[in-house]
């Protein structure tokens, strides 16, 4: 976008409906901009950065990767035990589980 040495002293006044500077700061803040900083990257032509939603989805569907990994392995260990030793262990429960967190997990790559 240019410099960030280079002076800006010159203002230009847009005046918005409320609908409209609802949409332009959740757009802005989807890319970690600022209303100006988004407005004049569009303005200019310019490609705005990737969006941190991204990112932030990635983590989601990480952390949920990592629960039904780890609901796996508690199946696996389940599965391994003898009968006697794996009374505490609730499959029925556990399957439900691995359910939601599927279905989680499905939802939030829809969204992607």
């Amino acid at each position: 976008m240019g410099s960030e040495t280079r002076r800006r002293e010159q203002k230009i006044f847009v005046r918005v409906s409320e609908h409209e500077l609802v949409e332009i700061s959740e757009r802005a803040s989807a890319y970690d901009l600022s209303n100006p900083a988004y407005l004049r990257s569009v303005g200019l032509g310019h490609e705005p950065p990737k969006s941190t939603l991204d990112s932030q989805h990635i983590l989601e569907l990480a952390k949920i990767n990592g629960d039904i990994g780890r609901l796996g392995g508690l199946l696996k260990l389940w599965l391994l035990e003898k009968e006697g030793h794996a009374k505490s262990l609730n499959v029925p429960k556990l399957m439900i589980e691995l359910k939601e967190l599927k279905s989680k997990l499905e939802s939030k790559v829809s969204k992607l």
